[in-house]
């Protein structure tokens, strides 16, 4: 059963207030205040840029962690009941071919919905990074102070990779208009 710690797991508070947890919140948000450090340290962003990214980033990251624990935990019960499954079909000698369909039918649909969250992922990073991108143009006293990471080329890579693994066909007419 999931529970916090999974989720976030251990803060250090007082004078030496440390994050020290390893849920998966914990994890994430270490990996993204390290790349926010590094355009810190490049100069690329400024402090008052990191409190706007930091308001736009914790929502979406500990509702993608909560997801993430929730969805491993369901998955990991819905193949030990497809194990079970198969297991008391094998005992009770009843594997007929439409117990063998099904399997496979659940095994499919178990597939789909890990591709379904991993779609879901991207399309909530691409987000992301459109929201951090609006918020730094709309802060940025120039183009150079805006963050590799969320420039107009960079977003167009995750864009298309987006858009390729979804299999959405890109037109250059994409209201429908001649």
């Amino acid at each position: 059963m999931a529970d916090i710690t999974d989720i976030t797991s251990g803060v250090q508070t007082g004078a030496n207030y440390k994050v020290t947890g390893n849920g998966v919140f914990d994890d994430i948000m270490e990996t993204i205040n390290t790349h926010i450090e590094a355009q810190f340290d490049a100069d690329r962003i400024q402090s008052t840029d990191i409190a706007n990214m930091y308001i736009g980033i914790i929502p979406s990251v500990l509702a993608e962690s909560m997801r993430f624990v929730l969805q491993k935990d369901i998955e990991a019960k819905n193949l030990l009941l497809l194990d079970e499954q198969i297991t008391n079909a094998q005992k009770q000698g009843l594997q007929t071919d439409a117990q063998t369909v099904t399997a496979q039918k659940q095994a499919l649909l178990v597939e789909r919905q890990t591709k379904g969250f991993d779609d879901d992922a991207k399309q909530k990073l691409l987000k992301q990074a459109l929201d951090s991108w609006s918020v730094a143009y709309s802060v940025a006293k120039d183009a150079n102070s805006i963050p590799d990471s969320i420039k107009v080329n960079s977003i167009d890579s995750i864009m298309k990779n987006a858009m390729d693994n979804l299999n959405v066909a890109v037109t250059n007419d994409p209201i429908g208009e001649a």
